[in-house]
């Protein structure tokens, strides 16, 4: 039996499986930017957001929503300003 045997047999099971893969894919990728931008932020708390987006790769507006989240999960705080301030991250 081929795949597309069992898609046939099968289709809302196959449609599951691979949303339920991609939901896990994209799961893991948010935790990897999660950790690898808590990081950045450990090693230099001063670090704008260009050059977080530089270092990971990512878009200034990627970083800018994960930031957010971070916030509020209380798990980040900026104290001043986004030019002079710096990050605090919190436990």
């Amino acid at each position: 039996m081929n795949l597309n045997d069992l898609y046939i047999k099968y289709p809302c099971f196959i449609r599951v499986n691979l949303w339920q893969k991609k939901i896990n894919c994209i799961f893991k990728i948010t935790l990897y930017l999660e950790k690898s931008l808590i990081n950045l932020i450990k090693n230099n708390n001063k670090i704008l957001l260009q050059e977080i987006a530089g270092q990971l790769n990512i878009s200034k507006r990627t970083i800018r929503r994960d930031i957010e989240k971070l916030k509020q999960q209380n798990k980040l705080k900026r104290i001043g300003t986004e030019k002079t301030g710096h990050w605090e991250i919190i436990n």
